[in-house]
């Protein structure tokens, strides 16, 4: 039994090392919508989603700020 499970903790440790990681996003590429990502690979990945994660404001898209805040006159986040 023990030697099975150092043959799955070699596995995991051997995928590990194969494993496509984001290293940083690419702004240039920024749309309303998506975002787009160097990795560690050399290859990009992008990512779009169903709601606006981007406002233009003047040549540039930045990212919304959806963060909630608690405010306790109306007992509720905003």
């Amino acid at each position: 039994m023990y030697n099975n499970n150092a043959n799955n903790i070699e596995n995991i440790s051997e995928n590990k090392k194969d494993e496509k990681l984001i290293v940083e996003e690419d702004t240039s590429k920024r749309g309303e919508f998506e975002k787009h990502f160097y990795c560690t690979d050399g290859s990009f990945v992008a990512v779009s989603y169903p709601e606006a994660i981007h406002y233009e404001d003047g040549n540039e898209w930045v990212d919304v700020d959806n963060t909630l805040t608690y405010n306790s006159t109306l007992n509720k986040y905003i």
